[in-house]
């Protein structure tokens, strides 16, 4: 979207707009596809932000989440 144009893909606003449509799509329960999307959207975060950061951990904790409904 404009915000990954602008930002750019590894910027955290954008990541963390990308980790908001995971959450968006986990309560769709369109898991497969949040699966795949959240597990990108933790790499991303842990490349930039580190595996202690809040956004790091939240998204973790999503990832689980969304796999215990596979």
């Amino acid at each position: 979207g404009v915000q990954q144009r602008v930002l750019g893909a590894e910027h955290p606003n954008t990541i963390n707009a990308r980790h908001n449509l995971c959450s968006v799509l986990y309560y769709q329960k369109k898991y497969g596809e949040a699966e795949a999307d959240c597990r990108e959207v933790l790499a991303a975060f842990h490349r930039v932000l580190g595996a202690e950061h809040p956004h790091t951990v939240a998204t973790l904790e999503l990832l689980t989440l969304i796999s215990e409904c596979i």
